[in-house]
């Protein structure tokens, strides 16, 4: 019946479709469609951080046999490691995560998000909020490094001498390396006076620049 109502083009979101004993695969190849039919933003809350990381391997996995390319893939949005009574930060990668996940779901774009019951009982501020941390530097950009910096800390950004992991950024002199979450290396601003002169990615490893990019 689910399966029909799927497939059915008079199907909305406002309807409730109840379904028992599903494994979690079916759930997922369930979900998948939810997303192809009701042309909305889909949200499966399971468990934990290890079940949602499972569910969105096997969402994908199903998203490609559906030929679903025209939709954006589904991803997690993480619960933290920790409690606010643990009194300790909580872990950057989840941190740089959840900062890709709040942004993908401000702007839009998404299809089907696999969280956990704690994350979604957590209060967020509005989708407002976090596009407003959005801040879009192309080579030629003019600004003061005093702004650059302000915004990198209230984005959640932590200053460091060296950076090595997601979230974190460094300023030295006319250098600006940041880590944004959404990156596979860190990217390199080199600066000529106010002026933006070029935008490199570079190794954390060895903190040597690897491509030039725009």
């Amino acid at each position: 019946a689910a399966l029909d109502a799927c497939r059915s083009n008079t199907t909305t979101a406002s309807e409730s479709i109840c379904l028992g004993g599903l494994s979690s695969t079916a759930k997922m190849f369930y979900a998948a469609l939810f997303a192809q039919r009701l042309k909305t933003p889909v949200v499966v809350v399971v468990k934990g951080n290890t079940e949602a990381d499972q569910c969105v391997a096997t969402a994908k996995a199903f998203f490609e046999l559906l030929g679903l390319n025209n939709l954006p893939a589904p991803f997690a949005f993480y619960s933290h490691d920790i409690t606010p009574y643990d009194n300790l930060p909580p872990h950057p990668e989840i941190s740089a995560k959840r900062a890709v996940g709040l942004w993908k779901m401000a702007n839009g774009d998404v299809s089907l998000v696999i969280t956990t019951i704690t994350a979604a009982l957590q209060k967020l501020s509005s989708p407002t909020f976090y596009l407003n941390l959005d801040w879009s530097l192309e080579v030629g950009d003019q600004f003061f490094l005093e702004e650059l910096e302000h915004a990198l800390s209230c984005s959640g950004y932590r200053s460091c001498d060296l950076v090595e992991m997601m979230g974190q950024f460094s300023i030295r002199g006319g250098i600006v390396d940041i880590y944004p979450p959404e990156k596979d290396y860190p990217v390199r601003l080199e600066m000529l006076g106010d002026q933006l002169e070029s935008i490199r990615l570079f190794d954390p490893a060895s903190q040597k620049s690897l491509q030039e990019t725009k």
